[in-house]
């Protein structure tokens, strides 16, 4: 077995290559690297948005439409989460979410008092709206901001939806 003469593949080949390598008696290293691709491309179905609603100094605001961006891939939404920088003293930050116009929660991303992440929450989000198309509008809507809470970032992590094979 030759090692591949290309360093940028080289370190893909520290942690791949071995494991390919037994999996089959003759590879060339054309078969390896395209393999070490493979593994790269099934890891990478993964995708994750993380928007900034709001500054870092100012206190939060409660309102609609506090932040949007597009998505660039078609996916299906598993899990959101929100964070602050400083935590609220009095009451909860409660988040919505509209996807494409419509309410993407049945119930709201919520960061309790005291708490920097909605992972903690003992109300976690559920989602409604799960199967996002390419270049869906995403729109941040604060619903509660707490007291003294700032620097408000939401996350949105899913997998990408196959491509179609054209071949076939």
């Amino acid at each position: 077995m030759t090692t591949p003469t290309n360093p940028y593949y080289q370190r893909r080949f520290s942690a791949t290559g071995g494991q390919l390598a037994r999996a089959a008696s003759v590879l060339s290293e054309f078969q390896l690297i395209q393999r070490g691709f493979d593994l790269i491309g099934a890891q990478n179905a993964v995708i994750k948005f993380q928007l900034s609603c709001s500054d870092l100094v100012s206190d939060l605001v409660v309102g609609p439409r506090r932040a949007y961006f597009r998505t660039t891939d078609a996916f299906t939404l598993l899990e959101v989460r929100a964070s602050v920088l400083e935590a609220s003293t009095l009451g909860s930050v409660r988040v919505g979410l509209t996807i494409n116009g419509f309410n993407a929660l049945f119930s709201p991303i919520q960061i309790d008092e005291g708490q920097k992440t909605s992972v903690t929450s003992v109300r976690p989000p559920s989602i409604a709206y799960q199967n996002l198309p390419d270049d869906s509008e995403v729109v941040i809507d604060l619903l509660t901001a707490g007291s003294g809470a700032k620097g408000l970032i939401v996350s949105m992590m899913g997998v990408r939806v196959a491509e179609e094979d054209e071949s076939l």
